[in-house]
C-alpha cells in the first residue's frame, strides 16, 4: 500500500446491551458466517471515531421489560407512531429497541442524553442528524450512521465523514424466482444458478445484503435499481461491487465487507473510500486483527 495513502480503514466490532441501571454489558455473538474468527467486544468507556474508522454494533432486540421501557420512553412521538403501524407485538418491541439502541450508541458518540438526539430524513428518506443537534459537537456533525434489523438482530453503522450502509438478513430457504429476477441483474443470477443447491441460500442472502448495504449508503432510494450494479455473491470469494452500468468508476469509491452477525444470518457493510485503494481492516479492543479483500 502506498505511505502516502494513510492508514487503512479500520472496523470495530461492538456489542450492546442495556442492563436495568443502564451500564453497557457483553452480549457476544457467534460468527457462523464470518469472514475473520472475530468475536463482538464490549465497548470502552470512551469512544474515539477517527476518519479511518467505521464501528458496527450488534445489537440483540430481545430485553427484558425494564431495559425495554427506558429505551421506549427514549423515542420520538414519530417513532412511537411508527411503532404503532406494526401489526405483530413482537415486530413492534423489535422496531422500538432497535430505534431506541441507536439512539444511545449516536448520543455516545455526541456526549449527549439519548432522548434529545433528533434524526430528520433527506428526500430519499436516509435519515441523518439534524443540525442542531451536532452544530455544537465537533467533528460530530460529520457523524454518519446506518441502522438495519431482523428477526431479534440489529446492527448499527457509524462513520465520521463518509458514507456507510449496512444490511442483515436471516437465512430462509423459499425465495421466490421472481424476486430474484426483479432484483439481481443478469450477471449475478447466472452466478447464483451456478451455484450448488445447498449454497443458494447463502449465496441470495450474500448478493441482497451487498446490494442493500450499498443503497443504503448510496441514500437514493428508488432513484437507483437493484438490477444496475453487480455484487459478488459467491460464498469464499473475494467481496466487491463489481460493476455500476453508467460510471465505470463507481467500484472504487466503495468497500464492500462481509459482516459475522452471528449463526443463520448474513451481513454486508457499504463504505466509502476516502483514500484511492482504502482497505478495509478489522479492529477489536486488541487493535489490530487483519485485513479483508475489500479492494
Amino acid at each position: 500500500m502506498n505511505p502516502d495513502m494513510g492508514e487503512p480503514l479500520r472496523l470495530s466490532y461492538w456489542a450492546w446491551s442495556l442492563s436495568d441501571s443502564g451500564c453497557v454489558g457483553i452480549d457476544r455473538g457467534g460468527a457462523a458466517t464470518a469472514p475473520a474468527p472475530l468475536e463482538w467486544q464490549a465497548p470502552p468507556a470512551e469512544l474515539h471515531l477517527k476518519r479511518d474508522d467505521v464501528h458496527v454494533w450488534r445489537v440483540n432486540l430481545t430485553l427484558a421489560p425494564l431495559p425495554y421501557l427506558a429505551l421506549r420512553q427514549t423515542l420520538s412521538a414519530d417513532e412511537l407512531a411508527r411503532a404503532k403501524r406494526f401489526v405483530r407485538e413482537g415486530d413492534r418491541q423489535h422496531f422500538i429497541v432497535a430505534r431506541g439502541a441507536l439512539r444511545d450508541i449516536v448520543a455516545r458518540y455526541l456526549r449527549a442524553q439519548p432522548g434529545q438526539i433528533r434524526f430528520r430524513c433527506d428526500a430519499h428518506g436516509k435519515p441523518s442528524l439534524e443540525e442542531s443537534c451536532s452544530a455544537t459537537q465537533g467533528s460530530a456533525s460529520e457523524l454518519q450512521f446506518n441502522l438495519s434489523h431482523t428477526d431479534g438482530l440489529a446492527l448499527v453503522a457509524i462513520a465520521s465523514g463518509r458514507r456507510v450502509g449496512v444490511d442483515v438478513e436471516r437465512i430462509r430457504s423459499g425465495i421466490s424466482q421472481d424476486m430474484i429476477a426483479r432484483s439481481f441483474s443478469p450477471q449475478e443470477q447466472q452466478v447464483l444458478r451456478s451455484l450448488p443447491a445447498h449454497l443458494q441460500a447463502l449465496g441470495f442472502f450474500n448478493c441482497w445484503t451487498r446490494k442493500e448495504a450499498y443503497l443504503k449508503a448510496r441514500g437514493e432510494g428508488l432513484t437507483l435499481s437493484m438490477d444496475s450494479f453487480d455484487v459478488s455473491l459467491d460464498p469464499g470469494a473475494p467481496v466487491r461491487l463489481l460493476n455500476v452500468r453508467g460510471d465505470a468508476d463507481e467500484p472504487a469509491r466503495w468497500m464492500i465487507v462481509e459482516l459475522p452477525p452471528g449463526p443463520g444470518h448474513v451481513a454486508a457493510l457499504a463504505a466509502e473510500r476516502l483514500l484511492e485503494g482504502e482497505l478495509a481492516c478489522t479492529a477489536t479492543l486488541d487493535d489490530f486483527c487483519g485485513c479483508f479483500s475489500a479492494r
